[in-house]
């Protein structure tokens, strides 16, 4: 008994290995594609500065907006005495053919450098004809937001408007800040 036991069990063993052995001439292999996409790196800059020009303020508060095509209107205590009044100017650089999304915040401040503020908020983008698709006309909300296809060439012109808030009493002097235009792939 013993030796036909140990036979058996040899026999087995051959048959475990002569099975793992045939179990691996059946294996299959297959290649998986791999893929990567460089974009070009988005671009921001400014061409123009957004401008309100000289303002006189009548101790009410008011506004005074400018649009994408330079003009203004102003409301409340608040006149347009001229100077230099236009829209924010700047171009986007990208990937042609990709959509880009393009962000304002909701406000900025402006201050004379002696602690007097005044808000800019209500930004409106316009995006540049046959660029934008439905945005093409503007978008105005505070905090504005636009989706613009890079559809012809890599760059694309767009232009910022926005409403200043003058205070009652507003202090005389020079007011300067900036607004941070964030664009990204969509």
């Amino acid at each position: 008994m013993n030796i036909s036991m140990k036979t058996v069990l040899l026999g087995s063993t051959t048959l475990l290995a002569i099975g793992a052995v045939g179990h691996h001439a059946n294996a299959a292999t297959d290649g998986v594609p791999i893929q990567a996409i460089i974009l070009d790196p988005v671009d921001i800059t400014q061409t123009r500065s957004l401008n309100f020009g000289s303002l006189t303020e009548s101790g009410a508060g008011g506004t005074a907006t400018v649009d994408n095509a330079d003009g203004i209107s102003v409301g409340g205590g608040v006149t347009s005495i001229g100077g230099t009044i236009q829209s924010g100017g700047f171009t986007v650089k990208g990937s042609t053919g990709r959509q880009i999304d393009i962000t304002t915040p909701a406000s900025v401040a402006l201050t004379d450098g002696a602690a007097h503020t005044m808000a800019v908020n209500t930004f409106r983008l316009t995006a540049p004809a046959g660029g934008g698709g439905a945005n093409d006309t503007g978008t105005a909300a505070s905090g504005a937001s636009i989706a613009a296809s890079l559809t012809a060439s890599t760059v694309a012109g767009f232009r910022l408007g926005g409403v200043l808030n003058v205070g009652a009493g507003q202090v005389a002097g020079t007011y300067t800040g900036s607004v941070t235009v964030t664009a990204n792939y969509n």
